[in-house]
């Protein structure tokens, strides 16, 4: 905002101006003019002083003489804005005519003064001066901005492209068939089942309206439920017929479901179609024709049961419904659904009462159990009819149990990796809160002697944080953001190796038997991990048995094909080796197993556990490219079962150490170092450490203000510790920005997450050390002066 002349201009920063005139006593009543103004002002009287002043001084403005003794202010111009390209030379002369004006301007002056200089016009001038400064910085801060905000897109894409090939998977999959439609009532997606099931090609549907499958009667019947919805009615399945592309009618149960924006504003709907012709077929061929009754009845694939109105007894079932049941048609002929306990008293009734409701049932979900106790997800298709004079309740079923499991499945896997990001950000910021803490208390564990009481409390505030360390880390496993040594490994050796180590520390009343594979298919893993997964999997077996029971380790080499990873969420066809890890403990409810691999979830009491034991065998297993499955019950133990892939190629990614063992504390040798990291409590802590060792700090909050420093005085700074993660430009771009405006530069990389890609790419990049947060002070100070001392 351009200001009064004789009024002090309000500003957020200081503005510097450097003048450069021979004529010292007007350099000097210029001075006065400025400061009284707020402004910070330099001088200079010739052309090397200017030079050197430029170097020392971060001017915003140049007041240039055009005449300097014997030489001219326009060369000045030129240098001026190699050494500060942002930099705005303005002209002062008593002899400017147009042609010199031109001249200076061409050469890079923003404007001229004449002398004797008006104080109006200078300070009118200097207002424009520092106007267009603040605009070139608003406009370089608009473009981080906006380059900020394309990155977080770019990522949201990802991960929303991410969330729609596996939604795109399970829909593209499902045997029924799934339609969506736009608001306006044009068809926008059929999934393959769909157009399989009216014999069309996907693009002779697609942007075609209902209309070419539905004729006007069934449409009549989808608008009156979508009205009812939108009136508040519950959502229900319901008959409709769809017209094949041959012509021919289709009978189906339509599941409906709408969608509406944020705002409540309908956005069209999606709806479920499960083929029911041929039950359609079956009914119409009873009415028909009772004679050719049984023989439709045991052909149709779907479970149908006749049971008689009055009794409840079943007088007829198909082979199907005895596949479905596990019930001979012997054991099933004369007795009800409850003496079979194919579904409780409670539950039939439910099925009755909304029978009595709606007199006929299309797709009513229920549960049903087997005569081996497993229990089913089935759609309940169900009427009355009259047979011979007689009544009778015809039933069909509909086995969704598969579905229902890829549901189960696809929420859980989407629940794990949300709680793991969770886990990951925690573990990122308890990291920084951690290092404070540790830090300082080293620092005054330091400062204490030996024998001094206070060393012992301090000592102990340093081993809980440590522990607090350790806990981060188990976080941090279970997000998979930890560093991995993978390396070709025989998982057999692996298993014998941990098993002489567990003897030694479980009860010896639980006996261990091992099934090892003969020739077992080598995988690419981390041999510390495998031991992790290993231990867990023991501790969790040990506590769930007591001081007794069995203990079974078993591997295979195995082929997970198409219809094993149809029905496993996660699992990818392939050549795997096997682990499985068997206990004859108490086993687990349904309830407890659907949590178990969350973090934190435990059933011990308090101070038995974290509960993070299983979260990090499931991190560790999705780290390695594998798949674990749990199978477990009431008094009938658990199963783990997990999958590694077989190695392709050999490959060694293991990192290097920068740590050497501890002993005398490295001190340095007065060199500068440029501490970049955005917590001030890491900063302070940082400049605290390496100032009591002997370096001379300068810290910043910032990337880009890191980038200043370096371009300033870049020669004079040995040593840069860059925090990879920090907002804004972000450690990566920084080391490649430091690197671009001198190669030789030594940066040193500061990071919570030691296996992020980031950290990698970076050391690729020529970082030339890696410090792990939270950092103990004597690995941090020999990792800086091994870099410093490196050739």
């Amino acid at each position: 905002m351009r200001t009064e002349a004789g009024l002090k201009p309000e500003t957020d920063e200081q503005k510097r101006i450097l003048i450069v005139d021979d004529e010292k006593d007007f350099v000097l009543s210029l001075i006065d003019i400025l400061e009284s103004y707020g402004y910070i002002v330099e001088k200079a009287h010739h052309e090397k002083e200017a030079l050197e002043r430029i170097q020392e001084f971060d001017a915003h403005v140049v007041l240039l003489d055009l005449r300097l003794g014997n030489g001219s202010g326009i060369n000045l111009i030129s240098r001026f804005k190699e050494i500060h390209p942002k930099i705005l030379p303005v002209i002062m002369t008593a002899y400017a005519a147009t042609d010199t004006a031109i001249e200076a301007l061409q050469e890079g002056a923003y404007d001229y003064l004449r002398k004797p200089l008006n104080p109006r016009d200078l300070l009118a001038t200097l207002d424009r001066c520092f106007e267009k400064i603040g605009l070139e910085n608003d406009k370089s801060a608009a473009e981080e901005a906006l380059l900020k905000r394309n990155r977080e897109l770019e990522e949201i894409n990802a991960r929303l492209k991410e969330s729609e090939e596996r939604y795109r998977l399970l829909v593209e999959t499902m045997h029924d068939g799934l339609s969506a439609r736009d608001a306006d009532g044009t068809m926008s997606y059929n999934n393959p089942a769909f157009c399989h099931m009216v014999g069309y090609q996907p693009e002779e549907l697609l942007g075609r309206p209902i209309d070419i499958i539905f004729d006007e009667a069934n449409r009549r019947i989808i608008n009156e439920q979508m009205a009812k919805r939108k009136k508040g009615a519950p959502i229900q399945s319901y008959e409709v017929e769809l017209t094949h592309k041959n012509g021919e009618r289709i009978s189906a149960i339509l599941s409906p479901q709408d969608i509406f924006d944020a705002k409540g504003q309908y956005r069209g709907s999606f709806a479920v179609l499960t083929d029911i012709t041929d039950i359609k077929q079956a009914e119409m061929a009873l009415k028909e024709s009772e004679g050719k009754f049984k023989g439709l009845f045991q052909l149709l694939s779907h479970p149908i049961a006749l049971v008689q109105k009055r009794s409840r007894t079943h007088v007829d079932v198909n082979e199907a419904f005895c596949r479905m049941t596990r019930y001979t048609r012997e054991e099933i002929i004369g007795r009800s659904t409850v003496e079979l306990g194919l579904y409780s008293e409670e539950e039939r009734d439910r099925v009755i009462q909304e029978l009595r409701r709606v007199n006929v049932l299309n797709g009513f979900e229920t549960v049903f159990k087997t005569k081996e106790g497993t229990f089913l997800d089935v759609l309940l298709f169900l009427r009355e009819i009259e047979l011979g004079g007689q009544e009778y309740i015809l039933s069909t079923f509909i086995d969704i149990t598969k579905r229902k499991g890829l549901e189960a499945q696809l929420q859980q896997s989407q629940k794990m990796e949300a709680i793991g990001t969770l886990a990951g950000g925690i573990a990122h910021d308890f990291n920084n809160s951690l290092q404070a803490i540790l830090g300082y208390t080293q620092m005054l564990i330091m400062d204490k002697e030996e024998q001094d009481p206070e060393r012992a409390r301090l000592l102990r505030i340093e081993k809980a944080a440590q522990q607090a360390r350790e806990l981060t880390q188990q976080l941090l496993t279970f997000s998979r953001k930890v560093e991995s040594q993978f390396r070709p490994v025989d998982l057999n050796q692996e298993i014998k190796q941990f098993v002489g180590l567990m003897k030694r520390t479980i009860p010896k009343m639980i006996d261990i038997h091992l099934h090892l594979e003969d020739h077992l298919e080598v995988i690419n893993a981390d041999p510390s991990q495998l031991e992790q997964i290993l231990m867990n999997l023991a501790v969790n077996a040990k506590d769930a048995m007591g001081e007794e029971g069995r203990l079974t380790i078993e591997t295979n080499n195995v082929s997970l094909g198409e219809d094993f990873c149809r029905t496993h969420v996660g699992a990818v066809p392939g050549t795997y080796v096997q682990l499985i890890f068997s206990d004859t403990g108490h086993g687990m409810e349904k309830e407890t197993l659907e949590k178990i691999f969350e973090p934190f979830f435990t059933t011990k009491e308090i101070g038995k556990g974290t509960g993070l034991g299983l979260s990090m065998v499931y991190g560790l297993v999705q780290k390695h490219g594998g798949y674990i499955t749990c199978d477990s019950g009431p008094g009938k133990g658990t199963t783990f079962k997990i999958y590694f892939p077989v190695v392709e190629t050999i490959s060694n990614n293991a990192g290097k150490r920068l740590e050497t063992p501890e002993s005398s504390i490295p001190t340095g040798k007065n060199e500068t170092i440029l501490l970049v990291d955005d917590e001030p409590l890491i900063r302070d802590l940082g400049e605290q450490i390496l100032k009591r060792f002997g370096y001379h700090v300068l810290s910043v909050g910032s990337a880009e203000r890191a980038l200043d420093y370096c371009r300033e005085i870049g020669r004079d700074i040995s040593l840069v510790i860059l925090d990879l993660i920090m907002p804004g430009m972000g450690g990566k771009h920084c080391l490649e920005e430091i690197l671009g405006i001198d190669p030789d530069f030594k940066v040193v990389i500061a990071s919570g997450y030691s296996s992020d890609g980031n950290v990698k790419a970076a050391q690729e990049s020529g970082a030339k050390g890696f410090v792990k947060k939270p950092f103990n002070i004597n690995q941090m100070l020999r990792v800086v002066r091994e870099v410093l001392d490196a050739e």
